[in-house]
C-alpha cells in the first residue's frame, strides 16, 4: 500500500539510494496522454494530490535505456498452463 511505503520511507525499487525517499508517479487512469501526472515523495504530497482515479507507479531511478530512451513492451501475457507450458500473448 502506497501510504505504508511512504510512512516507512522505503521502496523496493530505490536501488540502494541511502537517504533518498521513494518517489511515486501518480497517473490519471483515463489515458490522458501525459496530462495530470504528479510525483510524490511524502505523505503530505500524497494528501495534497487528487488520488480519486489514479494509477501509482514506483519510480525507478536508473531504468534500462535503449538508445538513451525509456521503452516498454505493452504486451499482456497469460500463463494458461505450466505443464505443458502454454502462454497466450496480447499486444496493444
Amino acid at each position: 500500500d502506497l501510504v505504508s511505503i511512504l510512512k516507512r520511507g522505503k521502496a523496493r525499487t530505490d536501488a540502494g539510494a541511502p537517504g533518498v525517499p521513494p518517489t511515486f508517479i501518480l497517473k490519471p487512469s483515463g489515458g490522458t496522454m501525459g496530462r495530470g501526472i504528479s510525483l510524490v515523495q511524502s505523505l503530505a504530497q500524497l494528501q495534497e494530490a487528487d488520488i480519486s482515479n489514479v494509477v501509482a507507479q514506483a519510480y525507478i531511478p536508473n531504468p534500462l535505456l535503449l538508445g538513451g530512451l525509456k521503452w516498454d513492451l505493452r504486451i499482456y501475457a497469460l500463463v494458461a498452463s505450466v505443464d505443458p507450458l502454454r502462454v497466450l500473448l496480447y499486444d496493444e
